[in-house]
């Protein structure tokens, strides 16, 4: 067994605790192999795009291999330690993009010391259980699904009725509020965000889970199950709203991010009105309201699951509502020129959602576009209300048996 692996860990902690006379230990120590998987590439809305994409994947993205027409992940390894009588100090730092959780350099040292025996009581704070979520940007919609989830539940069945969750800045929406009270019960009680931490905090139990995939269809699907999205999902055929994700102001004159703006976002939103008419399937176009689900949660993962066939936009944090749609919904993403990312590609895909690309000319430095309209209603149409061949997502497994038999 490699040394780097949790159980090796464990025996390497605990026997320099032991050398240094501190009470502090790995009591448990899970390493968790994560299946190999593979995803099929996006639909195109020309063939440039196609060798855009897959020349900008082999040069910057080292977490998948390109093998024909499927991205393949793997090796993807986490850890769940278990610490007793364990002290936090801020490391791994809430809210930052080094050497936080999920980054290949988070470290466990610093639980397990002689420092937790060497803290004054009094100062500081003191808990049964804690466990660490120490993510970049936790307090925002995106990261907090695509990090914070991976971390509470990677470790979840380690956690007690009285563990407090140590993480960043409250949340920025009433989205992640309900997501904290979705995976933890009771959160407003048993999350410590950082302007109520006072170090050292001290634990009889601390959990670090920090080291888990960022790419994983176990994550994303779990995530789906825990929200509801199994429980109110709807078949293809009853879910008739194809939904714009605009980056333009909403009806209030409020716009929540800029740059990667539509210049010509009415034309856009003319164009697949006038698209839905022609394909006579009672679709229907809607523009999505960030606002619209402010307080309800629920209403708004069962609106996802139960009427939404696409979602189609430019590169955003509103793409993300992708999370609350079934498997068979389309996402069609555009991208700008001067800008690349995995991340909704991925998302969709280990959900075995069908994706679709575009690249359009980024236009000025904050990277709006003017969206080519046949190229995104082609796209539109070759996705829109379509399973592809084959799937989207394979998971590996190198035994050739037979589950039927073994059961």
């Amino acid at each position: 067994m490699a040394p780097a692996w949790a159980p090796c860990l464990k025996d390497t902690v605990n026997k320099g605790a032991e050398d240094a006379g501190s009470k502090a230990r790995i009591t448990h120590a899970e390493e968790l192999i994560f299946p190999d998987f593979d995803i099929r590439i996006p639909i195109f809305a020309k063939e440039a795009d196609k060798v855009y994409w897959l020349q900008k994947v082999a040069s910057e993205f080292g977490r998948a291999c390109i093998h024909g027409e499927f991205l393949s992940y793997k090796g993807q390894h986490g850890q769940n330690l278990v610490f007793s009588n364990a002290l936090y100090q801020g490391v791994p730092a809430n809210d930052i993009w080094t050497s936080n959780c999920m980054h290949p350099d988070v470290s466990h040292r610093g639980f397990g010391t002689d420092a937790a025996d060497k803290a004054a009581p009094g100062d500081g704070m003191d808990f049964p259980s804690i466990a660490i979520a120490a993510s970049p940007d936790s307090w925002s919609f995106q990261h907090f699904q695509d990090r914070v989830t991976h971390i509470i539940l990677q470790g979840k069945h380690l956690t007690h009725a009285d563990t407090t969750y140590i993480s960043g800045k409250e949340p920025a929406s009433t989205v992640v509020s309900a997501l904290w009270e979705k995976l933890v019960p009771g959160a407003k009680q048993r999350v410590l965000h950082t302007s109520a931490q006072r170090w050292p905090i001290r634990a009889k139990e601390l959990l670090f889970s920090c080291r888990a995939p960022l790419i994983h269809p176990w994550f994303a699907h779990k995530l789906a199950e825990e929200v509801g999205v199994v429980k109110w999902q709807k078949p293809l055929a009853d879910r008739k709203v194809v939904l714009y994700c605009s980056r333009a102001r909403d009806k209030g004159g409020r716009m929540q991010n800029g740059g990667r703006q539509f210049t010509n976002n009415d034309d856009v939103i003319t164009a697949l009105g006038t698209l839905l008419t022609v394909r006579e399937q009672g679709e229907r176009l809607e523009v999505y309201d960030i606002n619209k689900w402010n307080d309800n949660f629920d209403s708004m993962v069962q609106y996802f699951a139960s009427n939404v066939r696409a979602i189609i936009g430019p590169h955003g944090g509103a793409l993300v509502n992708l999370n609350w749609a079934p498997r068979d919904i389309a996402v069609i993403e555009v991208m700008p020129s001067d800008f690349f990312s995995l991340a909704l590609y991925e998302q969709a895909s280990v959900l075995g959602q069908t994706y679709g690309f575009m690249q359009s000319p980024s236009v000025n430095p904050r990277n709006d576009m003017t969206v080519d309209m046949p190229e995104l209603m082609g796209l539109v149409e070759l996705s829109l209300g379509k399973e592809r061949d084959g799937g989207v997502l394979h998971t590996v497994y190198e035994w050739h048996t037979d589950a039927r038999k073994m059961m």
